[in-house]
């Protein structure tokens, strides 16, 4: 291997011509290395390794397997996997590739053509992936329609019928051969054949015929219809093989009972056979497995995981009968076994769930049978394992049977022999299962062995396309060419003596790190440097460019793996180790430390990084002395501060002593150590030394607070505080700053705020969160007492309108032991008010709630509180006699011809927390002499907006109005609670809210659950399916 140094040199600015840095050789390996000018690291990358990404974006190599991809426009991962499957199906290419394009027909919109020119890229393209932004704009598409993925199973039926509308009126092609079963009269009157499947290569190689039929069980007249199909889709829910799926989707069903038949023949009503079965099988058969349905329960699509075993070969005679000519039997036909089995050969894989998914393809050659997974633009051999298990076929119960417990002829065998041939005596195959897995087949195609062999067919592509692909593949090959000389190089930062300045070392990553270091010694180091440093006492490292620190050594070993394997990739840091001639190299492994210093220079009034490597066992005492070995001052004079992250405290390492680094202090890799001398220290105006390591470590633990003075609403002061005090600490600062007693002001975090920041006051402030710029306001009064509750009472009149419910009285605070009767004791003898009519109640967000009945304050209020609470004390017309499981509510009369509340019928009741709606109309008439009333929450304001929004009753929600009316008043849809305000209208007028709405409940119901999502333009004529899985 010949190493050749290149002399020219590689800036930013320069755009770099690679075809002239790698020219061809003549057979031998030639490596180029490039070094590039020394710069710092922050000025970006090479122009090299610029230049190398666009070539290589510019070019993907076709996979090794020979086949070329489909690229993703977005979500046409279905698309790509069903167009991969008809590739793989040389009948159905060879036949489109006879297809003639007529004058009439337009390139850009005709289905047929662009279909031909992607397949004839797909057989004589050199690139890796070819685009199929020009077949889908024949469809109809735009670039946003790419972005939805639709049904693989819709799509090929459309297509199909897309392709049939050009061949009803294109040159015929030869004749393909007859199915193998021709007995059926498809001309029959009854039948339904359309129209665009009247000729063409599709009807005779998808197209089957099935029999609808209604037998009665008595005389055994009825109907028959035949009917064209190009698919099967079947129930796989409860299924254990393809075979079973077939078995149920011919099973008839029994007509008896209310659903018996109306005989003509027999002039009654009698018990018959309906169902389906197969009159002929297409010579490609699809099956559809329907994994996508809807669970009523739930409301949501689901999919079925289910693991159903796909045979690699099945046999359909069990399925296929036969009729006379006057169109009547259905016995069982025994046809030769060539046109009975059909081969798997492409199964369309569906990863995901019921919402979201992706979709590729297991496609068999026909040529060689050998397996390939076609993943968009990746495809792959697949092997034995892989097969058997998206195939299911080791699953246990797979070779079962059905219902019956019989197995089909090809079933007895191992079918992977056929592929695979038979294993080695004494091994066995792997059992595994796809149950739990969310990547299941959704398609399955069969090819009838009645089909010519593939190798009879030419498949050769339309002269003018074929020259359009070989134009461009001369194309690709210059693209190719350059590819390959770029595609294994890889840009690497090579530092040497400086820990900021490198150097660009451009090499091929299959080479060894052997090779790499004896370039960069003998091409890469001036000479100068050489002669210091002897080549056995020069090795590479890897480098962390960011903290400065280097990585482990490589063994003996793994200096002749490539760079490659041990992790060395494009714009990856090197860096430059030697030692002495009479020292021995030090091999660090992953369990030493690689530490970060910052060294204080006292000139430059700065700290300086550095990288430092010790032994995972060292010490405190271990560390000075390398440390003072690499700033060249004695140990006594050194000081080391460590930050601890715990607390965000420092430690001075001169005073730990024997302590080990890992295990007493717990230091990990790339911690920080703050070097300096003690005479670097200093002094602060109020005469403390500060440790310029330890007031960069607990730098991080202060924060500048902002705050107003007294009277004030500007934040013009400010103090620096540490967040490792309590806000008791901040607050006696502030206090201190402005010359107030900590008990004259209270600290707020707004001020609009009812409560002291960080209350309670003796929280740390980093516990709290809180940040640098953080504000504070100061507003003067007495700090609320917090072992004290204190309160503020009003009187509320519940017969006032809103906004004048509510009176401040005073303000008075009480313990927490303190007796509720001693409080309204205090406030009978305040306000006037008898103490049996006397109602005290809790006031949240300004609306009286509920009533305070608890033997103590404390019991009631059990969350302690910084701030001050509200109570209201109310006056009842009668003795009070609220329990503590009542609701009270306030009622009023709603008019709905005026839009306005009723001021005579507004007053409050008391209803039981578990009563009924049905007892809540009750109680309502019962109070106000009333028969029959509808009732409404109120929400918000009392405004002719907010009335026109209420919902009586609230019908949508129920089935019934029974249901409504033994609904809890707690619950949903009223969700009534104290002080909440209840509505109600005279009447039996039971109208469902405005977003209660029975009838459009019950027109969604009946929607479509699953409507197509392909244009319109492109789906016209396609027939509607009921399992369609939903987008990616």
């Amino acid at each position: 291997m010949e190493v050749v140094a290149d002399d020219q040199k590689c800036t930013e600015a320069e755009d770099v011509d690679l075809t002239s840095l790698f020219p061809d050789s003549d057979g031998a390996t030639t490596i180029r290395f490039q070094s590039c000018e020394t710069r710092p690291q922050s000025e970006g990358t090479c122009a090299h390794y610029t230049q190398r990404l666009r070539i290589i974006n510019r070019f993907t190599p076709k996979s090794e397997t020979g086949y070329v991809g489909l690229k993703n426009q977005g979500s046409t991962c279905y698309m790509n996997s069903l167009l991969q499957t008809l590739f793989m199906t040389v009948d159905f290419r060879d036949a489109l590739f006879r297809w003639s394009l007529l004058p009439e027909h337009q390139l850009a919109s005709s289905v047929p053509y662009q279909l031909q020119a992607l397949f004839t890229k797909l057989q004589h393209s050199r690139a890796g992936a070819v685009e199929t932004t020009t077949l889908t704009r024949s469809f109809g598409w735009n670039t946003s329609e790419s972005f939805i993925q639709h049904d693989a199973q819709e799509l090929n039926r459309v297509l199909f019928e897309a392709l049939q509308k050009y061949m009803d009126h294109a040159v015929a092609s030869p004749t393909l051969p007859a199915p193998p079963i021709a007995s059926s009269s498809v001309a029959d009157t009854e039948s339904r054949q359309p129209a665009s499947l009247s000729l063409g290569f599709i009807r005779d190689l998808y197209e089957g015929v099935m029999v609808d039929y209604l037998e009665c069980e008595a005389c055994g007249g009825g109907r028959r219809r035949k009917d064209l199909y190009q698919d099967v889709s079947l129930v796989i829910r409860g299924m254990r093989r393809v075979e079973d799926a077939l078995d149920n989707f011919v099973q008839s069903e029994l007509l008896e009972g209310a659903n018996q038949y109306a005989c003509e023949a027999c002039a009654c009503k009698q018990n018959a056979r309906k169902g389906l079965s197969f009159l002929m099988i297409p010579k490609i058969l699809t099956l559809q497995l329907r994994r996508f349905d809807f669970d009523f329960k739930t409301m949501t699509r689901v999919k079925l995981n289910d693991a159903i075993a796909i045979p690699l070969v099945l046999d359909v005679s069990p399925w296929i009968t036969a009729t006379t000519d006057s169109g009547e039997g259905g016995s069982q036909v025994h046809s030769a076994p060539s046109e009975c089995l059909y081969d798997l050969f492409s199964v369309l894989v569906h990863r995901g769930t019921a919402v979201s998914g992706h979709y590729f393809a297991y496609i068999r050659c026909l040529s060689d049978g050998q397996w390939f997974k076609f993943n968009d633009e990746d495809i792959d051999r697949v092997t034995e394992e892989e097969l058997r298990k998206i195939l299911n076929l080791d699953n246990p119960v797979a070779g079962e049977g059905g219902a019956d417990g019989q197995t089909s002829s090809a079933e007895k065998t191992d079918p992977a022999v056929e592929v695979y041939g038979p294993l080695p005596a004494g091994q066995q195959r792997k059992v595994t299962s796809l149950a739990s897995t969310t990547a299941n087949p959704y398609m399955v195609v069969y090819r009838s062995r009645a089909l010519p062999p593939p190798q009879s067919l030419p498949c050769i592509a339309p002269e003018t396309l074929l020259a359009e692909v070989q134009k461009e593949n001369a194309q690709l090959e210059a693209a190719e060419a350059e590819y390959n000389k770029v595609k294994d190089l890889i840009e690497l930062k090579l530092y040497d003596t400086s820990e900021t300045e490198f150097e660009w070392v451009i090499v091929n990553k299959n080479d060894s790190l052997q090779t790499l270091t004896d370039y960069v010694y003998n091409q890469v180091l001036k000479e100068e440097r050489r002669a210091q440093v002897p080549r056995e006492c020069f090795r590479l490292r890897q480098y962390n460019a960011t903290w400065h620190v280097k990585g482990q050594c490589a063994s003996e070993q793994q200096s002749q793996c490539s760079l490659d394997d041990l992790g060395l990739h494009a714009l990856s840091c090197i860096a430059v180790d030697t030692r002495e001639a009479w020292q021995p190299w030090v091999h660090y492994t992953c369990d030493d430390l690689r530490l970060v210093l910052q060294m204080w220079d006292s000139a430059a009034e700065l700290w300086v990084k550095s990288g430092l490597e010790m032994r995972g066992d060292a010490t405190c005492q271990d560390l000075l002395a390398r440390i003072t070995e690499r700033c060249g001052f004695p140990a006594e004079e050194a000081v080391v501060s460590y930050a601890v992250s715990s607390n965000r405290g420092a430690l001075v390492i001169p005073e730990m002593g024997p302590k080990r680094l890992r295990e007493d202090l717990f230091v990990s890799q790339k911690d920080v150590f703050f070097v300096e001398r003690q005479s670097d220290s200093y002094t602060d105006e109020t005469g403390v030394k500060h440790i310029r390591g330890v007031d960069q470590i607990e730098s991080v633990n202060f924060v500048q607070v902002q705050f107003n003075l007294p009277g004030e609403d500007t934040l013009s002061q400010t103090l620096t505080v540490d967040t490792r005090l309590t806000f008791n600490d901040l607050k006696a600062a502030i206090g201190k700053c402005i010359g107030i007693s900590v008990d004259e002001f209270l600290l707020k975090k707004s001020r609009v705020s009812s409560v002291e920041v960080g209350a309670p006051m003796s929280n740390v402030m980093r516990h709290a969160l809180f940040n640098s710029n953080a504000a504070v306001y100061v507003e003067l009064g007495k700090p609320p007492d917090h072992e004290n509750l204190s309160f503020n009472v009003y009187r509320y009149d519940g017969s006032k309108h809103e906004g004048s419910e509510l009176e401040f009285l005073l303000n008075c605070a009480r313990p927490r032991e303190c007796l509720v009767s001693e409080l309204k004791a205090f406030l009978s003898s305040t306000t006037g008010i008898p103490e049996e009519r006397l109602r005290l109640r809790e006031v949240l967000a300004d609306k009286p709630r509920k009533a305070i009945l608890k033997r103590t304050l404390g019991d009631h209020f059990t969350r302690p509180k910084g701030g001050i609470l509200k109570v209201a004390v109310q006056e009842t017309p009668v003795a009070d006699m609220v329990a503590i499981d009542d609701v009270i509510l306030l009622v009023s009369q709603y008019f709905p011809e005026t839009q306005k509340l009723g001021e005579i019928y507004r007053q409050e009741i008391l209803v039981n927390c578990d009563a009924t709606v049905l007892e809540l109309k009750a109680k309502i008439t019962s109070t106000f002499k009333l028969e029959r009333v509808c009732v409404g929450k109120m929400v918000g304001s009392e405004t002719k907006e907010q009335l026109s929004r209420i919902s009586f009753d609230f019908l949508g929600t129920f089935a019934t109005v029974d249901d409504y009316h033994w609904a809890g008043i707690t619950r949903n849809p009223l969700n009534l609670r104290d002080g909440d305000h209840v509505v109600f209208k005279v009447g039996d007028d039971f109208t469902p809210g405005a977003g209660f709405n029975l009838a459009s409940r019950k027109e969604k119901k009946q929607r479509p659950l699953v409507q197509s999502t392909l244009p319109e333009s492109f789906t016209k004529k396609a027939a509607k399916q009921p399992n369609k899985p939903r987008s990616e």
